[in-house]
This record gives C-alpha cells, structure tokens and sequence, in this order.
C-alpha cells in the first residue's frame, strides 16, 4: 500500500498498520471491528518538538467523539553514545468502541510537526489519511 497505490477496494484485513513513513493518502477502506485495535506507526523526533498530530473522524461519520479511541507510544531509537537530539518512532493504537456506528466509513489523518504551529483547519488537508469502516 505505497503512496502510488490508491484504489476504492475495500481491504478485508481486520488489524492492520498504516506507515506513516511511506503511505501518502489511500482510498483503500479498512475493514475495522469494535474493540480490534489498529496502527498507525511514524518516524519522529520528539525532542525536538516534531511529531505527527492526528486527526480522528472530525465530522463524527463513525460515530461521537469517543467512537475511536487513540493512545500512543513513542520510543527512542537506540542511543549508545548519549547524543541529544535522537528521534525515535511513534505508535498510534486506534480501537474502535461500542458507541461506533457499523457499517460508517471515516478518514484519520496525521501533520507532521510541532503542535503550537500547526495552521488552524490543519485537519481538513492532512499530510498522510487513511479511511475506515466499522
């Protein structure tokens, strides 16, 4: 699924990674289940301040505010020689919830950058998107 691969099928994975590295925008729908978790993984360099903010089913298509849940978790790459400044990759686990509405379809997205200079409306033309469907 490379940025040059955008077709309308419907993916028939339940669990499934999106890379944040490599992956643009997809039309390809991924078949998610309520309280199956998915991925989305990203280089960054949190200590710098750059990292990927995400957007999750801004228009509510999926369901209310919580019909997604998002937790991340960031890990430094390997650093023998104590350098500051070493980036890292961030993990995103979406689950969708009971409160998801089956059979909606909704886009995630994600902007690289630091949160204090992202544009107003960033989340309306995201960096990298994927779409999913309960």
């Amino acid at each position: 699924m490379g940025s040059s691969t955008v077709t309308a099928a419907l993916a028939t994975e339940q669990a499934f990674t999106f890379d944040l590295n490599s992956d643009m925008h997809t039309a390809v729908v991924h078949n998610v289940t309520v309280g199956e978790p998915f991925f989305a993984t990203g280089d960054e360099n949190a200590t710098t301040g750059f990292t990927w903010n995400v957007i999750s089913d801004p228009d509510h298509e999926c369901g209310p505010e919580d019909a997604i849940t998002i937790d991340s978790t960031y890990v430094q790459n390997a650093n023998p020689h104590g350098f500051m400044g070493v980036g890292g990759t961030r993990k995103f686990t979406f689950t969708p919830t009971a409160t998801a509405v089956s059979g909606n379809t909704c886009k995630i997205g994600f902007t690289m950058g630091r949160h204090w200079e992202m544009p107003v409306g960033w989340g309306a033309n995201p960096q990298r998107s994927f779409v999913v469907q309960i």
